[in-house]
C-alpha cells in the first residue's frame, strides 16, 4: 500500500513540475515523460491488473508514440521559431 501511495504522490508531483515549469517546452516534455513511467509503474504494482499482461505493452508503445510526437514537435518549433520558450509559441500564426 506504501508503494502505490509513493507513485500517486510522484505521479501528482509530476502533474505540479508541468504546471509550474510551463517556459520550456523540453522540460514539459520530461514532466509529462516522468508522469507517464509512473502510471506505468502503479498500474504494474496494481494488484487488480495482474491478469491484463498486454495492458502495461499497449500502455508503453502508447508513451512511445507520444514521446516521439513531442520531440517532432520540439524540433519543428526549434527549427522555424530557434527557441524552445512557449510564451512564444503563437498559435495565431499557422
Amino acid at each position: 500500500m506504501k508503494t502505490i501511495f509513493f507513485f500517486f504522490v510522484c505521479f501528482y508531483f509530476c502533474f505540479f513540475l508541468i504546471l509550474v515549469k510551463t517556459s520550456h517546452l523540453l522540460s514539459l516534455l520530461v514532466s509529462l515523460e516522468m508522469a507517464v513511467l509512473f502510471l506505468l509503474m502503479l498500474m504494474i504494482n496494481s494488484e487488480n491488473l495482474s491478469d491484463l499482461m498486454l495492458l502495461p505493452i499497449f500502455f508503453v508503445s502508447f508513451s512511445i508514440c507520444e514521446s516521439i510526437v513531442g520531440l517532432v514537435l520540439f524540433i519543428f518549433m526549434i527549427r522555424f521559431y530557434s527557441k524552445d520558450y512557449l510564451s512564444s509559441l503563437s498559435l495565431m500564426k499557422f
